[in-house]
C-alpha cells in the first residue's frame, strides 16, 4: 500500500509541477502574443486546467502525507505540503485575479486585462516554483 501511495503522490505532484510549467513556458506564453483575445484565451485555458491542476495537488497532498504518516519520513509530507501549498495560494492569491479576468459580465478594460494577465503570470511561477520544489523533494529523497 505505501509502495502505492508513494506512485500516487509522485506521479501527481510531476503531473501538477508539468502542467503548471507547460501554462507557464509555453500557454501564457501563446496567448499573450494576441491581447484582443488574450483574456478570451485565458478563460479557455482556465476552465481545462483548473479541475486537473487542484485535483493533482489536493491528491499529491493526500498520498504523501498518509506516506509520511505511515513511515515516519518526514521528507514526504514536506514534498506534499509544498505541492499542496498550490491551493491555499491559489485560493488566496490567485483567485481575485483569476475571478477579474473569467468575469464575463464586467470583463476588464483592455490596459487593465493586460497588467492582470501580467500579473498572474508572475503568479502562476511563484506557484510553479513551489509544486517544483515539492516534486524535487519527493524524487530526491522520498523514492528509496
Amino acid at each position: 500500500m505505501v509502495a502505492m501511495l508513494k506512485v500516487i503522490a509522485t506521479l501527481s505532484a510531476a503531473f501538477f509541477a508539468g502542467g503548471g510549467l507547460f501554462v507557464s513556458m509555453v500557454l501564457y506564453p501563446a496567448i499573450m502574443t494576441d491581447m484582443a483575445s488574450a483574456v478570451a484565451q485565458f478563460r479557455n485555458m482556465y476552465r481545462y486546467a483548473a479541475p486537473w491542476q487542484g485535483s493533482n495537488a489536493i491528491i499529491c497532498l493526500l498520498a504523501a502525507m498518509i506516506v509520511s504518516a505511515l513511515t515516519g519520513d518526514w521528507w514526504w509530507a514536506l514534498g506534499g505540503l509544498l505541492v499542496g501549498a498550490s491551493v491555499p495560494f491559489t485560493l488566496l492569491v490567485m483567485m481575485p485575479v483569476n475571478n477579474r479576468l473569467l468575469d464575463e459580465k464586467a470583463p476588464p478594460i483592455p490596459d487593465k486585462a493586460v497588467a492582470l494577465l501580467k500579473h498572474w503570470g508572475r503568479l502562476h511561477w511563484a506557484r510553479n516554483i513551489l509544486s517544483t520544489l515539492g516534486l524535487a523533494v519527493i524524487l530526491a529523497h522520498g523514492l528509496n
